[in-house]
Parts: C-alpha cells; structure tokens; sequence
C-alpha cells in the first residue's frame, strides 16, 4: 500500500519542485488616444510601474480617489511610476473630470475594447503592472496608503 502511495505522489511532488515554471504572460499592449488627441501605448512604459485605473466621471467613488492617485503621480512619477486613467465616457465628459479635479495625470478614452479585455466589470479598478511588464494585481478602490504600500514593493 505504502509503495503505491509513492508511486502516485511521486509525479506530483516532481511538478511541485519544476524549476522552470511557467511565466505568466506579459501584459498585452493596447493603445488609446488622451483627452488632447495623443496617443498612448504601454508598450512604451517597459521598465516603469503603471497603475491602470478605470473609472467614470459619474462615480463618487472614482471621484475621491482620483485626487490621491494625482497626489501618487507628483510623488512617484521620477521613480517610474505610470498613472493612466481608462473611461468610456466621452472626450468631453472625461477632460470636464480631469479640469474639475485638477488632474495631472492621463486619461485615456475607451471604446469598450480595452476595459473589457482586462475584465472590468466594476469601477474604480486598478490594475498594477509591475516593471517586467507584468499584471501585478487588480484592485478595487484603493487609499492613498494602500497604493503606497504597493508602489514600495515595486519601486
């Protein structure tokens, strides 16, 4: 019986100890065009960190973090840090929220492509990519201090 038990654990004990584990994948690029008309593409933020953050304009919620993340974006950006906003709002819509609140950071516009394939189905959602181009993690909305803790793992 005891052999047995080996014979089947062993295959699996040898998965466990592989080596060379599978990566995950690089984050995909995407490009979108800003409030001002300029193109974004993330594949030119490769080695820096990037907080993707997908909002509206109408959510309160997104509204009261959207000063913190500005507030990360003066504190971080010389370090590497990457703070884009993503709406579906329309151009409009989404420069009267970056001028109403004094943003300092971009705002992409979506048609729905780009918020859709990273599986946002909320917002606010945050999406971390660390400096190897990888999804760090996805969070929902997130304090000042929160960030902070999270940028000084990858900064």
């Amino acid at each position: 019986m005891r052999r047995t038990l080996v014979f089947l654990l062993l295959p699996l004990l040898l998965l466990a100890c592989d080596e060379n584990p599978v990566e995950e994948p690089l984050t995909p690029n995407f490009e979108l065009t800003d409030t001002q008309g300029n193109l974004f593409r993330l594949s030119n933020t490769e080695g820096k960190v990037v907080i993707l953050n997908f909002f509206r304009s109408d959510c309160a919620t997104c509204q009261a973090e959207a000063p913190d993340l500005s507030a990360l974006h003066d504190q971080y950006s010389k370090e590497g840090l990457v703070i884009v906003g993503i709406t579906m709002d329309g151009q409009a819509v989404a420069s009267s929220f970056r001028q109403a609140l004094g943003l300092n950071y971009r705002l992409l516009l979506d048609n729905g492509a780009v918020t859709n394939g990273y599986g946002v189905t909320t917002v606010p959602t945050n999406v971390v990519i660390n400096r190897e181009g990888k999804i760090y993690g996805l969070y929902g909305p997130l304090e000042k201090s929160q960030f902070e803790a999270l940028l000084l793992e990858l900064l």
